[in-house]
Parts: C-alpha cells; sequence; structure tokens
C-alpha cells in the first residue's frame, strides 16, 4: 500500500503546485465575502478530482478486467510512455514561450474576471479547473492509472486528492487567519504566480515526464 501511494506522490505534487488553479482562487478571494468564496472555490475542486479519479480508474479497472494480461500490461506501458513524451513536448513549449526578463506578464481574460462570481460561481471554477484544465487533467489521468490495480482505490484516491489539494488549500487557510494583512500576501503572490507561470509548469512538466516515460518502458520492454 506505501508503494503504490508512493507512486502517486510525485503526480499529486505536480497538480498541487500548478500555478492556475492557485492564481485563481487568489483572484476569487480579492473580493467582497472572499473567505466564503475560497472555500466554495476548494470544495469544487475536491469534488471534481474525486471525480475524475473515480470515473477513470473505473474506465481503466474495466479494461484491465476486459483484456488479457499481456495486452493489459502493454497497454499501461504504452499510456505511460504516451504521456511521458507528451508532457516532455508541453515542457519544451513552454520553456521555449516563458517570459522574457522585465516582461510584464498580464493573466488571462477569463481569470481577470473572477473577483466578480459569487459563491456558486467560484464552487463551479474550482469544479471547472480539474475538469477542463488540459495541463491538470492528463496528470490526473495518469494518476487514476495507477488506482485502478490498487486493492484500496478510495484510500488512494482520498490521499492523492489531499495533497492535490494543498496549493488550494493554503491560500484559503491563509485568508481565513491572515488578518489585514492578507490582501497584500495574496497579491504579492498572485504576481509571482502570474510572472513564472511558464517556468514552474515546464519544469514540472519535464520532471514528471520522464518519470512516466522510464516507467513505461521498463513496465513494458525492460
Amino acid at each position: 500500500m506505501l508503494e503504490d501511494l508512493s507512486n502517486l506522490l510525485p503526480l499529486a505534487l505536480g497538480v498541487t503546485i500548478s500555478p492556475i488553479p492557485i492564481a485563481a482562487v487568489i483572484l476569487v478571494m480579492m473580493s467582497a465575502n472572499g473567505v466564503q468564496k475560497g472555500w466554495a472555490f476548494l470544495i469544487g475542486w475536491t469534488i471534481g478530482l474525486i471525480g475524475i479519479l473515480t470515473v477513470a480508474s473505473s474506465v481503466f479497472n474495466k479494461l484491465s478486467i476486459a483484456g488479457a494480461a499481456g495486452e493489459t500490461g502493454n497497454t499501461a506501458a504504452y499510456f505511460q510512455m504516451g504521456f511521458g513524451v507528451t508532457l516532455i513536448i508541453l515542457a519544451l513549449r513552454l520553456w521555449l514561450k516563458r517570459p522574457r526578463k522585465g516582461e510584464v506578464v498580464q493573466a488571462p481574460g477569463w481569470m481577470q474576471s473572477l473577483n466578480r462570481i459569487g459563491f456558486l460561481g467560484s464552487l463551479g471554477v474550482g469544479l471547472f479547473l480539474v475538469v477542463a484544465n488540459v495541463k491538470n487533467l492528463p496528470i490526473s489521468v495518469s494518476a487514476a492509472s495507477m488506482i485502478a490495480s490498487h486493492s484500496s482505490k478510495w484510500v488512494s484516491v482520498c490521499c492523492f486528492t489531499m495533497i492535490a489539494s494543498l496549493g488550494v488549500l493554503v491560500p484559503v487557510v491563509v485568508n481565513q487567519l491572515g488578518g489585514e494583512k492578507t490582501a497584500a500576501i495574496l497579491q504579492k503572490w498572485k504576481l509571482w504566480l502570474n510572472t513564472h507561470n511558464s517556468i514552474i509548469l515546464a519544469g514540472l512538466f519535464l520532471i514528471i515526464g520522464i518519470s512516466a516515460l522510464i516507467k513505461g518502458l521498463k513496465s513494458g520492454f525492460l
């Protein structure tokens, strides 16, 4: 069980340090009733993660049952290698498109409107950024492919969700407990994340991509 969870840890950390949801929840909280909206965002985020992991792991489990043991192993290996190569390509693309020194980075238009949404909107954005985020979704699906073979699937789902939610949880808790200085702290975090978003994601994708590629090669061909 511990070995299963240790294999999930790099993927969970990859989700939790993803800059976009962290910057999004900070923007949501920089408005009236920001504390409540931050918790709503976190709830939506958690529901989305559990939903994806549950559905995707069930699909992988059914594919595993339907296929022969040898075919299943090769399918999982090909998936891991394809996932790894995709992330490595994305990492190189993000690195090449990174902001140059002194360049001012603007947040996307949709993100700039987040401080105008309400409680339900915040919950929906948290859910949306799990389900529709093309940068986090592949990582979550890859984690689900591993969870499908675990004996205690719900333990794995819960552990992955808790770790993958830390990046969103920390700003929410800081906003809850931070007092008058919270706004300044969150603003600094937001600006830093906007500036270094591409570099963080490039490093993250490169590490996870190489790891997935090596695991796929070992399980299928070495």
